[in-house]
């Protein structure tokens, strides 16, 4: 994920009675990665009527209708993307970025030159190894990419710049979800025994993918830094943790120091049903006996076997 201070940067708050320039606003909005469009509205586009402008969120169903006086937010509906019907006015909204990799326009010229520098020396390495195909290959996609970022300021699979967008140096870890989260929060870790093991493999993985885009052209190498943690910096990042497993590992029980908690979970608080056994003999006429008082009574019967013949195994 992008620089949260980056992304909480480009958080735009709106209330009611706000003085804003209504182009201010749109500004404000091409700045957190909005596009304009004068035509149907799709994620992560805004429309301008008049004083009017309707904007489509990238990561919920509905949009928000911001309706202006001269230079004062007069009104700020919740809307029907499809339709353009009010359904809830607000006193206050928040507008997330569009995108999660949002960098300053001022930091934007120095994230394109780093890119063009590693290209060119992508390039050179290709021309010397005789890789011309791979030299072509890298050349046209990241030229292609570098242009969509200069209109836009991002491009499809901009993850594969992170490194540069953040400001990061080569081989440090790249922001996630838990750097978004408040110094004292509570990580669950649900079947633990499964789930920790799957975190460890994450990084080797996603690494020898990343060596074949790299190796054959379709990327730079510096997209290797858009990577899941390795299990060293993920245990950096956990503050509190409980980890909930039937079936414990070395690792959880090494971690608490042998303190475990049971826990019994009955979620639909049924009782467990009696259990009667009976002998074998005239068991079908027992059963149908009970069959027919079901019946009497209204109700149902579900009726399953299982037969083990001796020395036979099942049938």
């Amino acid at each position: 994920m992008g620089n949260p201070e980056d992304y909480k940067a480009g958080i735009i708050r709106i209330q009611k009675g706000l003085t804003i320039a209504r182009n201010s606003f749109l500004y404000r909005l091409v700045e957190s990665l909005y596009s304009r469009t004068e035509g149907q509205l799709g994620r992560g586009n805004f429309r301008v009527k008049g004083d009017t402008v309707d904007i489509s969120l990238p990561y919920v169903d509905y949009g928000y209708r911001v309706s202006f006086y001269g230079d004062v937010i007069e009104e700020i509906d919740i809307i029907d993307i499809n339709t353009g019907q009010r359904h809830e006015p607000l006193e206050h909204a928040a507008i997330f970025p569009a995108n999660l990799y949002v960098a300053p326009k001022d930091r934007l010229k120095f994230v394109i030159r780093d890119i063009e520098d590693e290209l060119f020396a992508q390039e050179e390495y290709f021309t010397r190894e005789k890789k011309y195909l791979e030299a072509k290959r890298i050349h046209e996609r990241t030229t292609f990419d570098l242009e969509m970022i200069r209109e836009l300021g991002y491009c499809s699979g901009v993850e594969n710049y992170s490194r540069f967008f953040d400001g990061r140096a080569q081989g440090t870890r790249p922001f996630c979800l838990l750097d978004y989260f408040p110094d004292d929060y509570l990580m669950i870790v649900d079947e633990s025994h499964a789930t920790l093991p799957q975190v460890k493999g994450m990084w080797g993985g996603d690494r020898a993918r990343k060596l074949n885009l790299v190796n054959y052209g379709f990327r730079l190498p510096s997209a290797i830094d858009n990577r899941p943690l390795n299990f060293t910096e993920f245990e950096g990042l956990i503050n509190q943790v409980i980890y909930v497993s039937a079936t414990p590992a070395d690792y959880e029980l090494e971690q608490t120091g042998g303190v475990v908690v049971e826990q019994i979970v009955r979620p639909t608080g049924l009782l467990d049903p009696p259990i009667e056994i009976r002998p074998s003999l005239n068991q079908i006429d027992d059963l149908m006996e009970e069959v027919d008082e079901r019946i009497k009574s209204g109700e149902r019967v579900l009726v399953t076997t299982l037969t083990k013949a001796y020395g036979r195994g099942v049938e």
